[in-house]
């Protein structure tokens, strides 16, 4: 099935392109998809109605600067699996921030499945064939298969689709700029204090331990610690934090990918457990290490069953349950397995120091 959505993509790609005067595909063989060789070093800017991209390609390094709105956004990955994105305000300061990291497995935004269409292009002096991309979902919603100009040594020149009815393909980027040469890896810069936990450390404001609400829940292994406006959640998988003035998340090793998150600025509250509308409920109240907390009716528009949750009076959740209308879905029910009101200590609801070692230690030298 893959390699049919393959061949029509790029059918459909050379159909486009024959208005400009680009040969049609002239077979399709039953073979897989031939590999894309990897690139080599250079430096290559591409041109669109957002703005201009500047790529770096050294050794399955990809280093990719733009600006917008006030911003600069640097991405980056390697060849090992790990993946870097900031957002840097127009101070010179990073305000948010994207790592990810694979198994040790290629990691080659460069590498993209497709199939050469036979159709080619000259750009800026340099010829590239048009590769039809297994189309994604998005792709089929807005219109046509991805299309990219790739030179025989894997380059990309341009990148666009191929709208079916349009009268050739439509070009979102195009490259205005190509340097055939090896960047130097000082031109693979990361800001170092996006990846320095003293330097987030500042936008993390604790609450003071007379801060209200205060206490730690737990429901089985998941922990809830919450001190004023700051809630720190932590399960097997990973952990939060939601604060007024920052979110960060982390998902751990065991999850693949692992992934960690900060967004600085304001953000909305945690919101309480019967906001968006809720009902009382006709059953008992619980108590659950000495706390009463009595059953609402929450998400009132869901027709498939009935969500409920139980709260305090202080708006404290204890527990929570999803009774399904049909035999084919088990009933949910959970409830929280220890409880203890005041201040967390500080050390447990901030990040381990060490967690941005294995990106620190990835980074080109």
């Amino acid at each position: 099935m893959r390699r049919v959505l393959l061949v029509i993509a790029a059918l459909l790609a050379t159909d486009a392109l024959a208005s400009r005067g680009a040969p049609r595909w002239f077979a399709v063989t039953a073979q897989e998809p031939p590999l894309r060789p990897a690139p080599p070093p250079h430096v290559v800017v591409m041109r669109s109605d957002q703005g201009d991209v500047r790529i770096l390609y050294r050794e399955g390094w990809s280093r990719r600067e733009s600006a917008a709105h006030g911003y600069s956004f640097i991405h980056m990955t390697g060849p090992r699996g790990h993946t870097y994105g900031v957002a840097i305000s127009a101070p010179g300061r990073p305000s948010s921030l994207s790592l990810s990291r694979t198994d040790d497995a290629p990691n080659d935004d460069e590498s993209v499945d497709g199939v050469p269409t036979g159709a080619f292009d000259v750009v800026l002096g340099e010829r590239c064939e048009v590769w039809a991309h297994e189309p994604t979902v998005s792709e089929r919603v807005y219109g046509g298969p991805a299309l990219s100009c790739i030179t025989a040594d894997g380059i990309v020149l341009w990148s666009g689709r191929a709208p079916p009815g349009a009268d050739g393909p439509r070009i979102h980027s195009r490259a205005v700029a190509v340097e055939r040469r090896v960047p130097a890896w000082s031109e693979f810069s990361f800001p170092r204090e996006a990846l320095d936990w003293s330097y987030w450390s500042s936008r993390f404001l604790l609450p003071p331990e007379s801060a209200r609400p205060a206490y730690e829940i737990r429901f089985g292994e998941q922990v809830v610690r919450v001190r004023g406006d700051l809630r720190y959640e932590s399960r097997p998988a990973g952990f939060s934090i939601w604060g007024p003035d920052i979110r960060l998340y982390y998902a751990a090793p065991e999850t693949r990918p692992v992934s960690f998150s900060i967004s600085t600025g304001r953000q909305r509250p945690f919101p309480h457990p019967l906001s968006g509308g809720s009902e009382r409920m006709d059953r008992p109240a619980l108590r659950v290490s000495g706390e009463r907390c009595s059953w609402h009716r929450i998400d009132l528009s869901v027709r498939w069953g009935i969500i409920g949750v139980c709260v305090t009076d202080d708006g404290i959740l204890f527990a929570e349950s999803t009774d399904f209308h049909d035999e084919a879905h088990q009933d949910r029910f959970r409830i929280a397995t220890s409880f203890r009101r005041g201040a967390p200590e500080a050390a447990l609801m901030s990040p381990p120091q060490d967690l941005f070692e294995p990106w620190v230690a990835a980074l080109p030298r």
